[in-house]
């Protein structure tokens, strides 16, 4: 199995969004995907077409000492993934002082997933730093820095690459790019300038589908596979299907 991070440095740049879409065009792929709410905001089921938050999630069986694939619900592009959950306050910060202690935790429960090995899994970090951040870098294969062209986007940066120091891979990609805007485009070219192949050139383009398939309980490749975000994303799923089979064969050879 694939392991990619997704991450970012700020609320409201669309990484969920984006994790969800992602893994819902690699499983039209015949890809085996796992989707893993590494966020306590327990939004991640509505981006999966859920109309509810569950209740119950990973992290109810994790303070139980109990397997987490109980908590593991599976929609309708066959994505499985375990939401976070909407525990008690006291047990959410026991979890955090135990993944604080144990910087390997998450690690050790993916490699008790029975996968493929060209099985994808996707984490859907919390806004860094934070303990979620430092544990998923931990676990991770690959990592993906979302930002939007805000111009606080240096700062962003800054506290990726901080926190991302321990992992071997960090790319960035671009959201809600609109390049009819002078301050998106001088943002563009700043960004390719010091991230140079760092940024990834499957920037994702503001596009009104993607709320609209938020709103319709679908996917964007689903509600409307023609849009200009639909194709950004398939070309971001291609991109990474490609370098996770060539970071497998590297690991293998």
């Amino acid at each position: 199995m694939f392991v990619t991070a997704f991450l970012s440095a700020q609320g409201g740049v669309g990484r969920t969004s984006i994790s969800a879409n992602l893994a819902a065009i690699l499983a039209s792929r015949g890809r085996t995907v796992v989707v893993i709410e590494w966020d306590p905001a327990n939004r991640l089921a509505f981006h999966l077409g859920s109309s509810q938050p569950p209740e119950r999630g990973w992290i109810q069986s994790a303070v139980e000492s109990g397997p987490w694939h109980e908590a593991a619900l599976e929609n309708s592009d066959g994505v499985l993934f375990l939401p976070f959950g909407a525990p008690a306050e006291q047990p959410r910060r026991a979890l955090e002082q135990m993944l604080a202690a144990e910087p390997s935790w998450l690690a050790r429960r993916l490699e008790t997933l029975d996968l493929a090995s060209d099985a994808h899994v996707m984490l859907d970090v919390s806004r860094g730093p934070s303990v979620y951040v430092d544990q998923a870098l931990v676990a991770a294969d690959l990592a993906i820095g979302v930002l939007r062209p805000f111009p606080t986007f240096a700062l962003d940066v800054a506290v990726l690459d901080t926190a991302a120091q321990r992992i071997r891979e960090l790319y960035y990609l671009l959201n809600q790019v609109d390049t009819t805007r002078r301050l998106t485009r001088d943002i563009l070219l700043i960004l390719r300038s010091q991230l140079e192949e760092r940024l990834l050139r499957f920037a994702i383009h503001r596009d009104e589908s993607v709320p609209e398939a938020l709103a319709a309980n679908a996917s964007v490749a689903t509600y409307a596979p023609a849009s200009q975000a639909g194709h950004d994303l398939q070309g971001l799923a291609s991109w990474l299907i490609g370098h996770a089979a060539e970071r497998t064969m590297g690991a293998a050879a």
